[in-house]
């Protein structure tokens, strides 16, 4: 297997990292003081591991508070210029959480949301409808136990059209009431 990063995390960077897990809102002053190291050491640190893609600050919602559905579905897409274009269409996708590219028959893994389980399942048929042949499995779930927050893209500025091309007022579910609409749309009925 080969390995993208080519500097290994040392000790003061996995403790910097520990304390971070703990409390992402920790200071660089509280940090250096925790790990019994100097301030401008820490931000050196954080900033490296932050350049290098290894570590990232986000913010996440509380999916369970919000009384948020999540789904994971398993499917196929053969061919390598139809799985990039799959991957795409999912990577600006702000219902999908979670991406995974496992290397047997079932060849991609999405871990998604929706506001209430019409909306979640709407989504769901809208992906077999537009852009995937068949799905093999979906799983239900309560939002998750563990993480309690999971990062989900915020979009205070709508657009008219969805990142993956559709519009969510010519869609049937969405004319029917069965789904809030895209988040990244003006026309979401949703609260986030």
């Amino acid at each position: 297997m080969r390995y993208l990063v080519r500097e290994k995390i040392n000790g003061l960077d996995l403790k910097i990292i520990d304390i971070l897990s703990e409390n992402p809102r920790s200071s660089l002053t509280s940090i250096a003081r925790k790990s019994r190291t100097s301030r401008l050491t820490v931000a050196k640190r954080l900033e490296k591991l932050s350049k290098s893609g290894l570590i990232a600050i986000n913010v996440g919602l509380n999916l369970r508070k919000l009384g948020f559905r999540t789904a994971y579905l398993g499917f196929e897409v053969k061919g390598v210029a139809k799985r990039r274009e799959v991957l795409d269409k999912l990577i600006k996708c702000p219902r999908v959480l979670t991406i995974l590219q496992p290397s047997d028959e079932i060849n991609m893994t999405v871990y998604c949301y929706g506001e209430n389980s019409l909306t979640l399942e709407s989504f769901i048929e809208s992906m077999r409808d537009h852009f995937i042949e068949r799905i093999d499995y979906v799983h239900y779930s309560e939002p998750p136990i563990h993480p309690e927050n999971i990062c989900i893209k915020a979009y205070p500025e709508k657009s008219d059209v969805a990142p993956c091309g559709m519009v969510c007022q010519e869609c049937y579910n969405y004319k029917e009431e069965r789904c809030l609409g895209c988040p990244a749309v003006k026309a979401y009925r949703g609260f986030i």
